[in-house]
């Protein structure tokens, strides 16, 4: 009978937060203990958790591991780390890897640990890594070569060193427990998004200022905005600590094509000349989304998903002609799962330029609507694609059968047509159809109206269509707030800006005061919107008393001075965008994905 007696050791991974048992026999429970000094001596956190076989290695009965749960917990250098169970027990002082350095031309990789400490470094390569073992300097400083070929314990196989690179480190304590960093060579990159007019640096190691120059060609030569950023987290995606961006304050700034990008850090350089990508289209019966860019320019097409992006890469014909077809699962290194593209999904495309820098263009299946404001006399095609020519037709039945006004416009770069009506009297009842790119839309405009107001309740009452969904917003500093409503049997509805609400309502409150504004969007089943201002009125004044000795020749008329005559109010932006059928659901932004615009959104 064989027998082996476990050399049990702790991992510790600060880049992660994570904390792993190691070769314990399989179903010991073991207990972590986590004492950070920097809260005083004692215990600051303590998990068990249960051995089983490991995953990678389903061969080796013996190879076990236990995974704790921290709770979110931050794994960093100095904290430590116990772990104890079935008559083992081990302590690690999580070590400070820190210092990375890289040597592209001697192949070299080089960081500072613990004096004297053995440390494994791996440098990834497909399926597998190459192994050097290094020990730290009097200061930690150790140096692992690529260039030559190792001797055991080396690997033999030597590693060319290049931007992008990457691979991992263990640092092992005297008695064998392990803290885990992973590196890479920086590969510094640009991106810029004409569109949305950002840009953004990438590859960069976090805390480093990097400064921008642009250079418009249209403006003749030389630098005409200047800015400089801070490496750091993204902010949109606080669970992956190696997404590292510096967004630049484009301010009033207008990104175009053809601008040239120059991100320095005073050592590397990268330049970008920003390309013209155009001509999106969709084919939503066979789930391909279709573009021009730059012949033979690498292309990655994402399709927005809730759990981020499905990629697909595409290389433009001669003629700058590409497409991404999503409705056939992707062949690496496309991704896998597929997409149905219906009205509403959004995605974006980046081409990259020979040395890996990307110009953007988002995108978005158009998912328009119409809608018509009786109180300012406008009528909107939203959301239609930039560029596309629209028609409006209104019929008002109280003219009888047919056509009463024909109106045309062109959308603007956000997918918006503004018709110029003339005189026309936007009224209820009216008929409103828009057609453009092969689509269609048809409002009947609602009839909003009798709106009251309990304003020590904080309530706003009004009158629409029965059972239809109605957004009231109360004008707010900063915007204004919004509350979801439906009407009843006889279409009547309540707004409560007093109490606190749950989604899709914007939390907080309004104190309704004489003279506060706000909006009602009435929406029809198909997502089109009828919109109505409102406005509290002033509080007339008393009427004065006559005295005995005053003799009034007429009865005083009340007549407030400053009566209020509704006017077509600015635009108002909800803090929370209306939706005709909302979710509640976060908008999820992918890895070096610019944040989406969430669509039908009335304003």
């Amino acid at each position: 009978m064989d027998w082996w007696v476990p050399r049990v050791f702790i991992e510790a991974y600060p880049d992660r937060n994570e904390v792993q048992a190691r070769l314990w026999p399989s179903g010991t429970v073991v207990l972590l203990q986590l004492d950070d000094p920097e809260n005083g001596i004692g215990v600051d956190y303590a998990v068990t958790t249960s051995m089983a076989h490991a995953p990678w290695n389903p061969g080796d009965p013996n190879d076990t591991v236990g995974y704790f749960d921290l709770q979110g917990r931050d794994i960093r250098p100095g904290q430590i780390i116990s772990v104890g169970g079935g008559g083992f027990s081990k302590t690690l002082v999580v070590a400070w890897i820190h210092d990375f350095a890289y040597d592209l031309g001697a192949d070299l990789v080089s960081a500072t640990g613990t004096p004297g400490a053995l440390t494994q470094v791996c440098a990834n390569v497909p399926d597998n890594c190459i192994r050097r073992w290094v020990t730290g300097d009097g200061s930690g400083r150790w140096t692992a070569n690529y260039g030559m070929p190792g001797i055991p314990p080396d690997d033999l196989s030597t590693f060319d060193i290049q931007p992008g690179s990457n691979g991992w480190m263990e640092e092992e304590d005297a008695d064998s427990d392990q803290t885990w960093v992973d590196w890479s060579v920086p590969n510094p990159f640009i991106q810029a998004n004409p569109g949305n007019d950002w840009v953004q640096a990438r590859g960069w190691l976090s805390g480093t200022v990097v400064t921008l120059t642009i250079d418009d060609p249209a403006t003749g030569v030389g630098v005409d905005y200047a800015v400089s950023a801070t490496m750091g987290q993204a902010p949109w995606n606080p669970g992956d600590p190696n997404d590292i961006v510096g967004s630049f304050d484009m301010q009033t700034f207008d990104v175009r094509t053809g601008q040239i990008f120059t991100v320095t850090d005073g050592g590397m350089t990268k330049v970008l000349i920003a390309t013209w990508l155009r001509g999106i289209s969709f084919n939503l019966a066979a789930d391909r989304v279709s573009g021009i860019g730059t012949p033979g320019a690498l292309t990655q097409v994402c399709a927005a998903v809730p759990e981020g992006c499905v990629n697909r890469w595409v290389t433009p014909d001669g003629g700058g002609h590409w497409t991404a077809d999503f409705g056939t699962p992707g062949v690496p290194p496309d991704d896998a799962a597929t997409v149905d593209l219906q009205p509403g999904v959004k995605g974006w495309a980046m081409e990259y330029d020979p040395d890996s820098d990307g110009t953007f263009l988002d995108w978005q299946v158009p998912d328009p609507y119409v809608i018509a404001s009786p109180d300012g006399d406008w009528v909107e095609g939203r959301q239609w694609g930039a560029g596309i020519e629209l028609a409006m037709v209104i019929d008002d039945p109280d003219n009888g059968l047919g056509i009463d006004l024909v109106v045309t416009g062109t959308t603007d770069g956000g997918g918006t047509a503004a018709f110029h009506l003339g005189a026309w009297d936007v009224q209820p009842g009216q008929f409103v159809t828009v057609t453009g790119a092969g689509l269609t839309r048809v409002l009947v405009v609602a009839w909003i109206r009798d709106f009251t107001f309990d304003l020590p309740a904080d309530q706003v009452f009004g009158q629409g269509t029965a059972g239809a969904q109605s957004v009231v917003c109360a004008t707010m500093l900063g915007g204004c707030l919004a509350r979801y409503v439906t009407g009843d049997g006889a279409g009547h509805w309540m707004a409560d800006f007093g109490l606190p609400a749950p989604p899709p309502n914007d939390p907080g409150t309004v104190d309704l005061v004489p003279g506060g504004k706000g909006i009602v969007w009435e929406s029809d089943p198909d997502g089109d919107w009828t919109r109505v201002d409102w406005i509290i009125p002033d509080i007339p004044p008393a009427t004065p008393t006559p005295t005995p000795t005053e003799t009034p020749t007429a009865a005083p008329t009340a007549t407030p001075t400053d009566t209020p005559t509704p006017t077509n109010t600015p635009t108002l932006t909800p803090t929370n965008t209306p939706t005709l059928t909302p979710t509640n659901t976060p908008t999820l932004t992918p890895t070096n994905t610019p944040t989406l615009t969430p669509t039908n959104t009335p304003t």
